[in-house]
């Protein structure tokens, strides 16, 4: 069965990710996350990381559906793999 993800649960269950490997500055960067939203610091600590710019240059839309393509892009960064 298919199942559906949003990027913010998605990011954080493929990477491993979790709010206390991250040394980062909490100050909101995009208009949908502030530091009270329930992944701040994983949305945060991947932008911060390079594996994502969110889906505008001011919101990161963390309830909007990962697509196949967003999820192996994110995978491709986190895990640092060659492109090409």
């Amino acid at each position: 069965p298919a199942t559906v993800t949003t990027t913010g649960t998605a990011v954080r269950d493929a990477l491993g990710l979790h709010s206390s490997y991250f040394d980062i500055d909490v100050t909101p960067r995009y208009a949908d996350v502030d530091v009270g939203h329930p992944f701040a610091g994983e949305i945060l600590g991947l932008t911060e990381l390079g594996i994502t710019t969110g889906c505008t240059e001011t919101e990161f839309c963390p309830s909007d559906f990962v697509t196949r393509e967003q999820m192996a892009a994110f995978l491709v960064r986190g895990l640092t793999l060659p492109t090409g």
